[in-house]
């Protein structure tokens, strides 16, 4: 292994499948917990940078699979902002994230998005709660499902101009695919699956999911 080849911690596959609640559910339940994006990433667009951490780990790689990550982005409607003082609640799903977890410098600022890792995704009288141990600032957000340069931290592509496009280079090329109103959605990865509309290839970070949907539960110690 070259000195510079950074080893990434086992993604365990499982037979499995499950909203994105239920993975959570599991995953706590086998002391484990849901995969970062990051690491996700990884695995998915930048395997020759790394030894993977255990056998089973490369097995996963080479199956067609698509699966929940731990985190979840939140976002005004398309061409929408943030305001202050206010819950932010998803168009479709009505999963709230609590006013006092929106950073209040950027309210009213267009081009705005939430990466959000979860302390835990309650249910409080019917509603479902994101409650965020971390947050961070995804700017400029993507307005509509297009090409982007990812971000390094969150692994989630931001805005670029069709110009600024042409000198992103391959290994920074994602593609977000949201929805248009307001969103507060889990990350979905995949591998190997094209599909015209839902793409699930290794570059598509997919925040369009309805959380029920089953996907494989796969998990991190």
């Amino acid at each position: 292994m070259n000195e510079n080849t950074r080893v990434l911690k086992a993604i365990i596959r499982s037979e499995k499948k499950a909203g994105y609640l239920e993975a959570r559910k599991i995953a706590k339940e086998m002391h484990r917990k849901l995969p970062p994006n990051p690491l996700i990433d990884d695995y998915l667009v930048r395997p020759n940078n790394y030894q993977a951490g255990a056998k089973r780990s490369n097995e996963w790689m080479r199956v067609p699979s698509n699966l929940w990550a731990d985190e979840l982005v939140a976002h005004p409607c398309k061409d929408g902002v943030f305001q202050k003082g206010v819950d932010l609640v998803d168009s479709s799903t009505g999963w709230i994230l609590p006013a006092s977890n929106i950073p209040p410098e950027i309210c009213g600022i267009l081009g705005m998005g939430l990466f959000l890792v979860p302390e835990d995704v309650t249910n409080e009288s019917g509603k479902t709660i994101v409650h965020p141990k971390t947050v961070i600032v995804i700017t400029p957000m993507i307005q509509v499902s297009e090409w982007g340069k990812v971000e390094e931290v969150t692994r989630i592509p931001t805005f670029v101009t069709s110009e600024e496009f042409k000198l992103v280079k391959s290994p920074e090329k994602r593609i977000l695919r949201r929805v248009d109103g307001i969103g507060i959605r889990p990350i979905n990865r995949g591998y190997g699956m094209q599909d015209e509309y839902y793409g699930w290839g290794k570059r598509d970070i997919h925040i369009n999911c309805d959380p029920d949907w089953h996907m494989e539960v796969a998990t991190v110690e």
